[in-house]
């Protein structure tokens, strides 16, 4: 139920802090009760021989992966390796993929494409960080161009509210968000007041604009997530309080050292003023402008510190150490670059470990992307099949989007019917 912010949150979750569930304890659990209820008995009448689903995001896809799991229903999830455009189809929900993990520990040599592939990236991620398709475009452009949209769109969610209103069904559903509350909540109040939070923060003495990086000395750079989202909620579940993992961060940290954190260009005007006054009052903690690119931040940085973001991912191709505190798919690199944190307790203990064993290891990161690579798809799969807009893609080969559509499906048709001969092959094996 965690990982489905619209059954756990409030019914504006998605463009504000909205925390109190708009459910009780007693019909959450009578929503859980009846969605499994159904799903059990779909696929006791279908009996799939694949169950394929896009992500653990809600209560129901996340019960179908359980089912299927206990059921030994083989299932595959789409998942971005944010690698290029490449999709990968997982087994399991976090961590590494069960065939990227397969993959990097096999001794078979890569192709030379794929290698060349992998160093192109790296040299890529080193100049201007990671880009990956389906990213989506979060800057000060983008956030005000919502309120120019705003008459449209509220004109749009008054016309759906009058008809949600007059439906006997939806009108009495307390899970359907207000259309005109969504719409003014997105192009207005977060877009505006996202510029009184960045005025407020601009007058602070431990607010800073990115030019002074290369002179505050020593700092752990850990870049807040959007929440409630699934990095949180399922892939960093025991985290989900940002302010007081910060907090401890910043007190096992070497005490000449500080912390710089930045907020997720999605959420400005998100969070209230008062949450980035909670984390002012940490003494070694600096906020800095959200608009920054994250690679400036990763080049000056003594480590990077991240619940699951790919910005760990971006630092260890820098050759920064990076900390993860929860399930991300890199974490298979070795510990010398990537060091998981199993308790708070040792955090100290742990920081300093990773300082001193710090390597960087060219040959593993190379391992690791060849891995994603030739196990995955070349798919644009948010900004062309799903055509949703704000999202980065590159066509360096200048198709048309016709063109790039009918090759996308085409290739996800092939990898699918791939997945389903080897699957019928392993039955009749069995």
């Amino acid at each position: 139920m965690v990982s489905d912010r619209r059954v756990f949150f409030g019914p504006y979750c998605k463009y504000k802090q909205d925390y109190p569930s708009r459910f009780s304890h007693e019909q959450l659990l009578i929503i859980l009760e009846q969605a499994l209820r159904q799903i059990l008995a779909m696929i006791e009448e279908t009996k799939p021989h694949l169950i394929l689903s896009f992500g653990t995001t809600t209560l129901a896809e996340y019960l179908v992966y359980l089912v299927a799991k206990k059921k030994g229903i083989p299932y595959r999830q789409f998942k971005s390796t944010k690698i290029k455009n490449y999709l990968s189809l997982n087994q399991n929900i976090a961590g590494t993929p069960e065939h990227v993990k397969k993959r990097y520990n096999d001794s078979t040599p890569f192709s030379e494409e794929h290698r060349q592939l992998a160093k192109e990236y790296i040299q890529n991620v080193q100049k201007q960080g990671v880009l990956y398709e389906g990213a989506i475009m979060a800057n000060r452009k983008h956030l005000m161009a919502r309120v120019f949209k705003s008459p449209f769109y509220l004109a749009r969610g008054l016309v759906s509210q009058i008809k949600n209103t007059k439906d006997p069904v939806i009108s009495k559903d307390p899970h359907i968000t207000n259309a005109l509350g969504a719409a003014f909540h997105f192009h207005v109040r977060q877009p505006l007041a996202s510029l009184m939070v960045e005025k407020k923060l601009e007058k602070s003495q431990k607010y800073l604009n990115g030019s002074e990086l290369d002179q505050i000395g020593d700092y752990v750079f850990f870049p807040l997530h959007f929440e409630p989202e699934v990095s949180l909620q399922v892939y960093g579940k025991p985290y989900q309080n940002q302010i007081e993992l910060l907090r401890n961060i910043s007190q096992n940290i070497p005490v000449h050292t500080k912390l710089v954190v930045k907020e997720h260009p999605r959420s400005l005007g998100f969070r209230p003023v008062s949450y980035y006054k909670k984390l002012l009052e940490i003494p070694n903690l600096y906020l800095v402008n959200p608009f920054l690119k994250g690679y400036q931040l990763v080049q000056h940085a003594q480590a990077v510190a991240v619940i699951t973001g790919t910005i760990g991912f971006e630092a260890a191709i820098h050759g920064k150490p990076v900390m993860v505190f929860g399930n991300a798919p890199y974490q298979i690199l070795p510990k010398s670059m990537v060091y998981e944190i199993d308790s708070l307790n040792s955090l100290a203990v742990d920081y300093q470990k990773l300082l001193e064993q710090h390597q960087y290891d060219e040959e593993s990161l190379i391992r690791f992307i060849c891995s994603n690579i030739s196990e995955a798809v070349a798919v644009d799969l948010y900004s062309v099949l799903l055509n949703k807009g704000g999202r980065f893609s590159e066509n360096q080969d200048g198709k048309s989007e016709k063109e790039r559509y009918e090759e996308g499906y085409r290739n996800l048709a092939q990898a699918l019917k791939k997945l389903c001969c080897e699957i019928q092959a392993n039955a009749d094996a069995a």
